[in-house]
């Protein structure tokens, strides 16, 4: 049940914005999600949206409610791979479908806050107040031009966190327990973390915090370095620290089809990780550069952007998977373990399945010929 945007005020503007919020209209008609009880008219051209609102359309049946959220880690060790852009625009496009998704920005440089409206050094609280316990979750948690995605952002102060966070107990675990109401209640469908270009604690924290990883990054060769570290890395992880890691999947972004060099690294990438690339590549688009410089996502600055669209589409992709490998886990769950299967059988068909034992084959006899022939040599010897 997807977004059903509603005009709430109207006042003197531009044709661009409504243009955008037309762009909005067409996006969900054409499969994004429900069109039914969509306004068919926007604004005429002496007033536009300032501001919109999201409800549940009335016709929808209503979404279940998740018993805990998905939480996502958008991480990359290597800088400028898209970590920033996919979490924020990932972000906004399941938020554009009524899921209730939080973003927490790990990174110092704050970029993913500035990105929905709050610019670096504008918050007296965040991310670094809560996982040093100085502020609750309430006191640091932030609204968007979104209804139904909410924000932590990232304080002046998180640059100091890896230096402080190194002489506590239990440093990597810090923002799980910061966060462990949110983890574990049903307030939000998505929580996804814009982890920092680095191996540092603040990253192993928004790992050992998350269930699963998505993973940025370019066709080129250095990044292929940078994803084998952050396998390995992912891998001690799970074996120490979080057993419920998982990589959840890797998009290509920036990515351009017409050099042989990124066609070659998507095949080695798919080689290695097989169904983990998702189909969805981000384009290179001057829209998604543009937009964080206006304090939106992109698809609020320009939906009908080749870079919108795209994350509109890894979105519908991130959805269709993550529900299948659900169904898949509750109907394993229901099915049980094969080996109890096997001994709740009847005796009798097992018993029938059994195959019978194969009998010896009998040795041979020496032919009679054979024997005379060895006593005739010994006569003779």
């Amino acid at each position: 049940m997807w977004t059903r945007i509603l005009l709430i005020q109207q006042e003197r503007g531009t044709s661009g914005a409504r243009a955008g919020l037309e762009g909005i209209q067409r996006a969900l008609e054409a499969g994004l999600g429900r069109s039914e009880g969509l306004p068919r008219r926007f604004p005429p051209p002496g007033g536009t949206v300032v501001r919109i609102g999201a409800v549940p359309s009335p016709s929808a049946p209503r979404r279940k409610t998740r018993a805990r959220p998905r939480v996502v880690a958008i991480s990359n060790q290597k800088g400028g791979e898209g970590k920033t852009t996919t979490a924020v625009n990932l972000a906004a496009s399941l938020a554009a479908g009524e899921h209730r998704v939080l973003l927490v920005d790990l990174d110092p440089q704050a970029n993913a806050s500035s990105s929905v409206g709050y610019p670096r050094g504008s918050v007296q609280a965040g991310t670094y107040e809560l996982m040093l316990g100085g502020a609750r979750f309430a006191d640091v948690v932030r609204p968007t031009e979104l209804p139904s995605l909410w924000v932590v952002p990232a304080s002046a102060d998180l640059a100091g966190a890896e230096v402080e966070l190194v002489n506590l107990e239990d440093r990597e675990t810090a923002l799980r327990r910061a966060l462990a109401p949110v983890l574990e209640g049903s307030d939000h469908d998505f929580v996804i973390f814009d982890c920092p270009p680095s191996l540092g604690l603040l990253t192993i924290n928004g790992l050992v915090a998350a269930d699963r990883v998505v993973i940025p990054m370019q066709a080129k060769y250095f990044s292929l370095e940078g994803l084998g570290a952050l396998k390995g890395t992912i891998d001690a992880i799970r074996a120490g620290l979080n057993p419920r890691l998982r990589i959840e999947g890797i998009v290509f972004c920036m990515f351009d089809p017409r050099t042989n060099l990124a066609q070659q690294v998507v095949n080695e990438v798919r080689e290695h990780f097989a169904d983990a690339v998702y189909e969805t590549m981000v384009p290179i688009n001057i829209r998604l550069s543009e937009s964080p410089s206006f304090g939106k996502p992109a698809l609020l600055y320009d939906i009908e952007s080749r870079g919108a669209q795209s994350y509109l589409q890894l979105a519908r992709e991130v959805l269709s998977r993550m529900e299948a490998a659900d169904e898949k886990a509750a109907a394993g769950a229901e099915a049980g373990p094969p080996a109890k299967q096997a001994e709740a059988a009847p005796e009798g068909e097992t018993k029938a399945k059994a195959k019978p034992k194969a009998k010896p084959e009998p040795k041979p006899k020496p032919e009679p010929h054979e024997a005379p022939a060895a006593k005739k040599s010994k006569g003779a010897a």
